[in-house]
């Protein structure tokens, strides 16, 4: 049939030949040329012209083909997601720009290469089976994996492959990246959970209330009790052993109220800073003092060493937030060992270190990465009551002074180590 239409071409063009030859003739006057020899002529002009619209017929279809094979090559090269062809062991064959692009190589270097090798470990495998998944069911197959460029850095890409038809042993795929699709995925993870760690803080309120909040409160309704049966009776050193009981609990439920309210507006913003110079030496040994009789009756578990003694001590912090900041720290002391606690204060010219040692049973080495962390609880702590916000605040308070934390533990206790500069220049 093509063989036809080629012939058939042909004649239209001899047609069109003789109808401009004879055109020519009409012109001139070959007359006195010998007939056999006219006609010769005319042959050849005819075979002549024939040849030249050949010639311009197939430089024209050279020319379509050409722009058609550019367009392609365009389409194939430039396309918005990648294209190859690999083998059944997976080497490429052919690939188109976008691919190396998106790997940040030559696309030289992909030719002849597996392209397992451009991909993260935990993704070869994946790879592997949808390889052997397209060959085998001879359908097309899709999966997720991840890609190295030179940089190091990943990009996630969905693969889409299916067999050549005409050449079985032989893959296409096309690479589509989709790491903004999976940055949205993480994004909407990060808000689910988000929203876990919000209704985690609701059930925590209420464990707040009952457990937290009881025995300070009991400790307030004892001593008014008191007071009321037996005032008239108690000595004034008595009676202000009480007040001073009563306002060190309400103090005490008031930063847990405090604390909750910090949690449920907790962001990467940091707080707001209300800074004014004063003498840390006697709020220190309050804050020790206040902390070892709302924990504990023994108020000798608390030993507070402070180097060099002599006072003033003058710092510029945020009186509110260095409270958080010890407060926190000597409750988690007291709350996780049965033995001594000790408070040691170093005054240094230019900063203050504050460390809390406890001989407790110490922190699990699987938790050390989380302990700052907002909700967090370590995993030899279910059995003790708390809400877990207490450390993720005395960071931030830390962070806020231009300060730094951190801490040693073994299973004979764990020492925390504050160092916070004397005058904190940052004012919110």
């Amino acid at each position: 049939m093509s063989d036809k239409r080629t012939n058939n071409k042909f004649e239209q063009l001899r047609k069109l030949a003789e109808d401009f030859l004879r055109e020519r003739e009409q012109s001139s006057d070959k007359s006195s040329f010998p007939e056999n020899f006219a006609e010769l002529i005319h042959e050849l002009e005819v075979h002549q012209i024939e040849l030249e619209m050949q010639h311009t017929e197939l430089g024209n279809a050279y020319r379509s083909l050409e722009k058609s094979r550019n367009q392609y090559n365009d389409l194939f090269d430039f396309a918005p997601v990648g294209y190859m062809v690999t083998d059944r062991e997976g080497v490429i064959h052919q690939a188109n720009l976008t691919i190396a692009v998106m790997i940040g190589i030559d696309r030289g270097e992909l030719i002849g290469r597996k392209f397992s090798s451009f991909l993260v470990d935990d993704s070869k495998e994946v790879y592997y089976i949808h390889r052997r998944m397209v060959f085998r069911k001879e359908e097309q197959q899709s999966c997720d994996i991840r890609v190295n460029d030179k940089e190091n850095s990943h990009r996630f890409v969905r693969l889409n492959s299916e067999i050549v038809p005409e050449q079985p042993d032989t893959c296409r795929t096309s690479i589509t990246d989709i790491s903004h699709i999976k940055q949205a995925e993480l994004v909407l993870q990060r808000a689910l959970q988000r929203e876990k760690e919000l209704n985690e803080l609701k059930t925590r309120l209420i464990s707040v209330i009952s457990h937290e909040m009881r025995t300070p409160l009991s400790a307030i309704m004892s001593s008014i009790d008191i007071m009321d049966r037996y005032g008239d009776k108690l000595t004034e050193a008595k009676r202000d052993q009480h007040y001073e009981r009563v306002r060190a609990y309400v103090w005490f439920l008031t930063d847990i109220i405090q604390d909750v309210v910090t949690a449920h507006h907790v962001s990467d913003d940091s707080p707001i800073m209300r800074l004014e110079t004063f003498d840390v030496v006697p709020v220190v040994e309050q804050l020790t003092a206040n902390i070892a009789d709302l924990v504990d009756e023994d108020k000798d578990r608390v030993e507070l060493q402070i180097r060099p003694g002599e006072c003033p001590q003058m710092v510029t912090w945020d009186r509110h937030l260095i409270r958080r900041i010890i407060v926190n720290l000597l409750q988690n002391a007291l709350k996780y060992s049965d033995s001594q606690v000790t408070c040691t204060m170093i005054c240094d010219e230019q900063e203050i270190t504050i460390r809390i040692t406890d001989e407790g049973k110490g922190i699990p080495e699987e938790d050390h990465p989380y302990i700052f962390d907002m909700f967090y609880r370590g995993s030899n702590t279910i059995s003790i009551r708390g809400t877990g916000i207490g450390l993720a605040i005395v960071k931030e308070a830390v962070e806020a002074h231009d300060g730094t934390i951190t801490f040693k533990t073994s299973r004979y206790g764990t020492k925390f180590t504050v160092k916070l500069p004397r005058h904190t220049q940052r004012n919110d």
